[in-house]
């Protein structure tokens, strides 16, 4: 099965492409939905972003305020290499046994991982 990386940035067509590749039989993995899905539901995730940016990202609720994690963590070039750090490997993680799924299922011959940066 053929692993194609569709990367860009806000606007540049990424998930037009991705609708389009879809239509023609590819499998996506949407990189952005799973690392939002693993910072909502995955605990471990969780402890390390509050261990490594503190308690501003918390939210009333002692739940993770993406609005406050985002102001903190993209404030510079090292806080988003922090983040990223954190995250990725999970997302890594869960693209390899989405693609192992897809490759077992024969269902598709393009496995597209369609993310803003290049994981």
């Amino acid at each position: 099965m053929l692993r194609v990386a569709l990367t860009g940035g806000i606007g540049t067509g990424k998930s037009t492409a991705s609708k389009i590749l879809n239509e023609l039989g590819a499998f996506i993995f949407d990189a952005d939905k799973e690392a939002k899905n693993i910072l909502k539901n995955n605990e471990t995730v969780q402890s390390e972003l509050i261990a490594e940016f503190g308690t501003d990202i918390m939210s009333g609720d002692e739940k993770i305020d993406n609005n406050k994690l985002a102001r903190i963590a993209f404030q510079d070039q090292d806080h988003q290499l922090r983040l990223n750090s954190i995250i990725h490997p999970y997302v890594f993680q869960e693209i390899d046994e989405i693609f192992d799924d897809v490759l077992e299922k024969g269902t598709n011959d393009i496995f597209v991982v369609d993310a803003a940066l290049y994981l």
